[in-house]
């Protein structure tokens, strides 16, 4: 999920409205562009954390929230965990430890 992706990306690349982009989205996935965009960055977002030791707030810019504030609370509303925590709670149970 490129972090710069939007809209006029879309328009842009398949020469069609945005309305048209919009229903073609609704219609295969039943869902609307701005939620399917945040599920891409929230799973980007959770693959980093899972195979990088990067900093949480470079997560966040890598894909494509405005700020770690903005990644932690959409982590946590879908995961129920911060990404810090997450994160942590992976490493344990790569190793075993409780």
């Amino acid at each position: 999920c490129d972090s710069s992706f939007y809209m006029p990306e879309l328009v842009g690349k398949f020469e069609l409205s945005d309305r048209a982009i919009v229903q073609m989205l609704k219609k295969a996935t039943g869902d609307n562009f701005s939620n399917l965009l945040g599920k891409l960055r929230i799973d980007k977002a959770k693959n980093m954390l899972e195979t990088t030791n990067i900093p949480v707030s470079e997560v966040a810019s890598a894909s494509g929230f405005d700020s770690s504030n903005s990644l932690y609370k959409a982590f946590k509303k879908v995961y129920g965990v911060s990404p810090s925590m997450y994160r942590s709670n992976r490493k344990d149970e790569q190793f075993g430890e409780h």
